[in-house]
């Protein structure tokens, strides 16, 4: 009986569960009444296949096994559920749509050679129970970093499925039809392939593939070449020990000059830097190589460690300037904003390509420096393509949950890295950002003046599904960065892609002063504290940051808390009220009022369905009067949270003793 059911239900296991949903749920209850009622639908078709040839001891057998496989799925459903990812693979069986989807990739390829670049997605990891899948996790854990362990204990995000690597016996067979194996994806549970399109029709017969999708390629929407004349705007500086030479206008702008001044150089925070490629040479990083801080390089294009040029002066240009503006250090000509930070350095594309670029690299170098425990990942090329074929993304598709590469960086964030990602250079216009600048985690980052005013190529949001972007601005207009014309040349380039390693920078100062914040509290730090948190817009986002105001942030700004307040005590509440928020339900920003008589040490406080906080909006002493507290629940997702008032005393006569009172607020997304 077992025998037969491990044949016939191969399928049937802990990933079968996919099917039913393509975006996981928070609530995991829900989610496993969905693995329940699919894994029932199978059993009764089972039984009826039985019943009809006249099995039925057998049909009785599978029940019962089936009954206890529902155990592991709900166990993995819960463990899926906290990943709080929204791409989950489908078209498990074999259905219309598959074949559709088959036929669409054979029929719209146009490459001359016949070959076709493509996602082979698979259905399962080749475990089938419970003790298979925790003795998996266990050999990750024994092999893991312990920076990226660290990462994914802060975030609450212990390795689960999607870290396990892809199965090895589908990867061989594969393979034996492949022109080429370009890259694996643990986390999509796939393969990228170059394919004679006339294998594609065994590819597809393979049990166990669930899916295949062409790779997409991609326009780059790149700055415009760096100026190698010095421009008339050049305010020079030094603050303590540091000759900022060109680049101190751009630190002081956003404050990072004061966060040098304090102690912060970003030591101990490891960021990765994904681009065309790295001129590691150069004088600017001569002190992040000889003093080991250069951890890991890899070309994700030629597959080898090389990540200068290897055939083109041109491509390193590009990672060599945004490198620099992050942790490049040349006392008296050029600091970058993380100085005394660590590196990984990813060469994700291949310029030499001209105007395309393709997703699996860049998704395959943010798994790569996740086990590394890469704190940041700062990326500075943007994607999408409108070249008018049939696979072409949309400016449809730009809501977060589509385009694969957005899909990628919002996974790396619910592990524990901070991803920032330029918006792009294309000006003017709603919703002219690209990818994955669109990610509902990711800090998307837009270009200003020195003025402060926003340059005309930065590209503006909102997101499809009406999110606001840019997250936030920093300089992009004339930024003093090293040059990779020779080991010692400088120079100066105009575009988002100098502005986000300016934030990124800034952002590892952030975590060296605050290491316990995680990427959903830091994002709230960053926009909280920017000068434009109290009428974000889709041209600046929440505004120019302010990194030492981030790192002083409470939770608390200007215009998140307003008090009505009087002299006349006939005008002064009576009483301690809390009053029901509104709007309620809401999505994603809500008003909670509340009124104290007298003085008082109060304290309002946000709790999930759980009992966990996740957002402490007011401790401290406040005056008599009425109270409202602007709350932004972007970060997290759906469901019923509680606020709870808490005075713990009055400070100047008035009522005694402790006042507590709980409302409920629905979160809908």
């Amino acid at each position: 009986c077992s025998e037969y059911v491990v044949t016939k239900l191969r399928f049937v296991n802990a990933l079968d569960f996919r099917q039913n949903a393509r975006i996981l749920t928070d609530n995991e209850q829900d989610f496993s009444l969905n693995c329940s009622d699919y894994a029932s639908q199978q059993r009764l078709k089972i039984r009826d296949v039985m019943k009809r040839r006249g099995m039925r001891f057998l049909s009785l057998c599978i029940n019962t096994l089936l009954l206890s496989l529902l155990l592991g799925i709900s166990f993995r459903a819960v463990s899926y559920a906290q990943t709080k990812f929204s791409y989950i693979q489908n078209n498990i069986v074999r259905t219309d749509s598959f074949v559709r989807s088959y036929e669409k990739v054979n029929a719209n390829s146009t490459e001359a050679d016949n070959s076709r670049t493509l996602w082979i997605f698979f259905t399962d990891k080749g475990f089938t129970d419970e003790t298979e899948l925790n003795s998996e996790i266990e050999k990750l854990i024994s092999n893991r970093s312990p920076r990226s362990l660290k990462n994914r204990k802060k975030v609450k995000n212990p390795l689960n499925f999607t870290d396990l690597p892809v199965y090895k016996p589908y990867i061989e067979q594969i393979s034996d039809r492949a022109l080429r194996i370009r890259q694996l994806s643990r986390w999509f549970n796939a393969v990228s392939i170059e394919i004679s399109a006339d294998d594609l029709s065994f590819i597809s017969s393979l049990p166990f593939v669930a899916r295949i999708e062409p790779v997409k390629y991609h326009k780059l929407s790149h700055p415009p070449s760096p100026i190698k004349s010095k421009p008339t705007l050049d305010k020079r500086g030094s603050s303590g020990d540091i000759d900022y030479g060109a680049s101190f206008a751009q630190l002081d702008q956003i404050n990072v000059v004061a966060a040098h001044d304090s102690g912060y150089t970003g030591e101990g925070v490891l960021i990765a830097m994904f681009d065309t490629g790295f001129r590691v040479s150069h004088g600017s990083f001569s002190d992040i190589v000889n003093s080991g801080r250069l951890i890991a390089q890899m070309d994700f294009v030629n597959n080898d460690s090389i990540v200068s040029d290897e055939d083109s002066e041109q491509e390193q240009w590009h990672g060599t300037a945004t490198w620099s503006t992050v942790g490049g250090f040349r006392d008296g000509i050029h600091v970058g904003a993380a100085f005394g930070a660590s590196f990984i350095l990813a060469k994700t594309e291949d310029i030499n390509s001209e105007t395309k670029a393709e997703e699996d690299n860049w998704i395959a170098a943010a798994e790569w420096v996740e086990t590394h425990g890469a704190d940041i990942i700062s990326s500075s090329l943007v994607y999408l393509d409108f070249d008018g074929t049939v696979d072409d993304y949309s400016i449809e598709d730009l809501d977060g949950n589509t385009i694969l590469i957005t899909l990628a960086a919002d996974l790396a964030v619910s592990k524990g890295i901070v991803v920032l990602n330029a918006m792009g250079n294309e000006g003017l216009g709603p919703t002219s950002l690209w990818a994955p600048a669109d990610g509902h985690k990711v800090i998307s980052v837009g270009a200003v003046s020195q003025s402060g005013l926003l340059a005309s190529f930065s590209s503006r949001g909102p997101t499809f599904d009406g999110r606001t972007k840019p997250d936030v601005v920093a300089l992009g207009v004339l930024t003093a960065i090293a040059f990779s014309l020779t080991d010692s040349t400088y120079s100066f380039g105009s575009g988002t892609s100098f502005s986000t390693p300016l934030v990124a920078g800034a952002v590892a100062l952030l975590l060296e002063a605050r290491p316990e914040l995680t990427p959903d509290a830091l994002m709230i730090a960053l926009r909280g504290s920017a000068d434009n948190s109290c009428s974000s817009n889709n041209d600046y986002g929440w505004g120019l940051i302010d990194i030492m105001a981030a790192i002083n942030f409470t939770g608390i700004t200007e215009c998140d808390s307003t008090v009505i307040s009087t002299n006349d005590e006939n005008l002064l509440p009576k009483e301690i009220t809390l009053f029901q928020n509104y709007p309620n339900p809401f999505n994603p920003v809500t008003q909670i009022e509340y009124s104290l008589p007298v003085r008082s040490e109060v304290s309002l406080i946000i709790y999930n369905i759980g009992g966990q906080e996740v957002a402490r909006l007011i401790d401290g002493e406040q005056t008599a009067g009425v109270h409202s507290v602007r709350w932004d629940a972007a970060s997290l997702s759906s469901g019923i949270y509680f606020y709870r008032l808490h005075q713990a005393r009055p400070t100047s006569g008035g009522q005694a003793g402790d006042f507590v009172r709980t409302k409920k607020m629905i979160l809908l997304k």
